[in-house]
């Protein structure tokens, strides 16, 4: 869709803003902002700055030498701030570390902190700040000898001269923006499913391949092993170190990062799955007689020992002449060629890491750790040598047509991501006029009516349920902000035994349950607490379509008609799942079932593993796949640490 200049323009006379609509006005930034430095309050959060993000209100920000701090740091140097404030670290404003603030907290002392002096729009102001050109302009007013220790002070800063259109029309901006912004954003999620889906397909694929084979009418037997299950009647299950030769790296220290005998090696960063990296490698002292043991030969497959890495395994291909490795790399080579490949090895290493076979069960804070002893004693089911190849050639074939599809969907995340910088520049600057394409909605929608208007149409609908109270309540709330992208409810959720839980929300939405039309029917003793509407249903439904528009108005319509089916110990589970699996995808992860059901019972609660049946968790995983609620990484990460660190 294309949008019209405005009629005229005139000079700004700022040298990177250009021409402007006529009728916008040009400002200082301290006509609209004075430098404040009101300290800050221990019970109020530190709020953090991101490059890409600006202002979020976690729990904890890094410091300039990317050190955490927590609560029980000294808050006494901090400064406060308001909604509407804006920030900047001056280290980082020329890179985009800066943003406007949305709640009342904190930030680090290194930060300046400008506050409107009427009702200058943050919001439309660091929209405008994120620009290319201002980001150059801030850029240029930054003093220091190098980008590393470029700083923007205010009196530099409060001198740089931005353009604004009418009070009224800046609203219009900001409205087309949330709405235009809001579809790029849905399609950018569809794309990123998509990525989602195609990852479990390969994991799906892979591991009915080199545990059931190609052929689905194949005699079937026990393997003997718990976690492998039936096989093919005519497989083999042995030791991998009965198969293959393991050998585990040359160990680097400071006399042999120099001698006579430098060759290149890889270490662990060079071994990505199915890659390997054969650029810019570094040089070891290898004599003739550690040249025997760690040649690399055409064939073998190298796995990384530990770290977050444990098991990503590719096979070198011979790309250099000649080649060594560095301990934390085993080099697993067949003892027989005629009976077993590295090709089928490669994909049953990376079913065995999805499947969390690597990992250190139980125990958060050990760091996982294959070594030479345990993979060579890890048992796997061998096919004969015809079925390894036919298996591996079907794998590749398949593997790259989903990667085909990935790098599609990457490209068009791209594009979208393009789209939207260049339709918010344009918004923010005034190269299009959006005046008549931006509908004003009739009412705001700020935090406190956002909770009641989902909670009420939540309780509307589901009030009726035997099993509908305050748990299923809870559980769709944060479902609603984290996959229907109702960010405007902005919770901050813990992991409680029942699940993620914004206590403050829950009791916000009931202290106003009067004004939302419905009753608490609360009956102590740790009884179900429900809610009984007594007002007309639907009375909001109007607003609620209006502000949401279509394609969140059908996810949370999905939300809750999915949920009816489920009794409380089904949402608690699907919720937990949900926010265990999501928080790793936060985190960069890319979670395992096998991985989500241990965070789930071990480092979620203590509770969670008394409750429920291991067994019973793939199930609910299912039923989530089945009903689209994949997480995708979005949304605010639950507190209380990272389970996959």
């Amino acid at each position: 869709m294309s949008f019209p200049a405005y009629p005229t323009y005139r000079s700004s006379g700022v040298e990177w803003l250009g021409e402007v609509p006529a009728h916008w006005s040009v400002h200082r930034i301290s006509e609209l902002y004075r430098e404040v430095a009101e300290p800050g309050r221990d019970e109020l959060p530190i709020l953090s700055v991101s490059i890409h993000d600006g202002v979020s209100d976690d729990e904890a920000e890094p410091d300039d030498e990317g050190r955490k701090v927590n609560r029980s740091d000294d808050r006494s140097k901090y400064k406060q701030v308001r909604p509407n404030d804006l920030v900047y670290n001056m280290m980082r404003a020329w890179q985009g570390g800066f943003g406007s603030v949305k709640v009342l907290g904190m930030v680090s002392p290194a930060y300046v902190v400008a506050r409107p002096r009427d009702d200058a729009p943050s919001g439309l102001v660091e929209l405008m700040l994120r620009t290319a050109g201002a980001i150059e302009e801030m850029r240029r007013r930054s003093k220091g000898v190098t980008d590393f220790r470029l700083r923007l002070y205010w009196d530099e800063f409060k001198d740089m001269r931005i353009a604004l259109p009418p009070a009224r029309e800046q609203l219009d901006v900001l409205n087309f923006l949330d709405r235009e912004t809001g579809k790029i954003d849905a399609l950018v999620e569809e794309q990123r499913r998509l990525i989602a889906l195609l990852k479990e397909k390969r994991r799906a694929v892979i591991s009915h391949a080199v545990t059931k084979g190609l052929n689905p009418g194949a005699p079937m037997k026990d393997s003997g092993v718990e976690w492998l299950g039936e096989m093919p009647a005519h497989w083999a299950v042995a030791p991998t170190g009965y198969r293959y030769e393991v050998q585990l790296g040359r160990m680097l220290n400071a006399e042999r990062a120099s001698g006579e005998d430098l060759r290149p090696y890889l270490r662990v960063a060079d071994v990505q799955w199915d890659y390997i990296n054969v650029k810019d490698l570094p040089l070891m002292d290898f004599p003739s007689e550690a040249r025997i043991v760690y040649r690399l030969r055409p064939g073998d497959l190298l796995v990384n020992e530990g770290g977050s890495y444990v098991g990503r395994s590719a096979i070198w291909q011979g790309e250099l002449e000649e080649c060594y490795y560095q301990k934390a790399l085993h080099r697993v080579r067949p003892r027989n060629t005629s009976s077993d490949t590295s090709d089928f090895l490669l994909f049953v290493m990376e079913w065995a890491t999805n499947f969390g076979l690597f990992l250190a069960r139980g125990n958060q804070t050990t760091i996982d750790h294959l070594t030479a002893e345990q993979l060579r004693a890890h048992r796997f089911a061998f096919p004969p040598i015809h079925e390894q190849r036919e298996i591996s050639s079907f794998l590749r074939g398949i593997i790259s047509k989903f990667e085909t599809l990935r790098l599609e969907a990457e490209s068009v995340i791209a594009l979208l991501g393009e789209r939207r910088a260049a339709l918010i520049s344009a918004a923010v600057t005034g190269k299009i006029d959006v005046r008549g394409s931006a509908k004003v909605l009739p009412f705001p929608v700020d935090r406190a009516r956002a909770r009641r208007l989902i909670a009420a149409e939540i309780i509307d609908r589901s009030a009726y349920q035997a099993t509908f109270g305050r748990t299923k309540l809870q559980k769709l709330l944060y479902l609603a902000e984290v996959h229907a992208n109702i960010n405007e409810l902005e919770g901050r959720y813990v992991r409680m035994p029942y699940g993620p839980l914004d206590q403050d929300m829950v009791d916000e939405i009931e202290g106003a349950a009067v004004d939302m039309g419905f009753a608490v029917d609360d009956p102590g003793n740790r009884k179900m607490v429900r809610y009984r509407p007594v007002a007309a249903r639907g009375r909001n439904r109007g607003e609620l379509v209006e502000w949401l528009g279509d394609d969140r108005v059908a996810k949370l319509d999905k939300l809750i008609t999915d949920f009816a089916d489920l009794d409380t110990h089904a949402a608690e589970a699907v919720a937990t799942l949900y926010a265990v699996w999501n928080d790793a995808l936060i985190d960069g992860e890319t979670p395992s079932d096998a991985w989500i059901i241990s965070g789930f019972l071990t480092a979620w609660n203590k509770t969670k593993a008394e409750n429920f049946d291991r067994h019973e968790l793939p199930h609910r995983l299912g039923w989530m796949r089945r009903h689209g609620l994949v997480p995708t990484g979005d949304g605010p990460k639950t507190s209380i640490g990272g389970l996959f660190a």
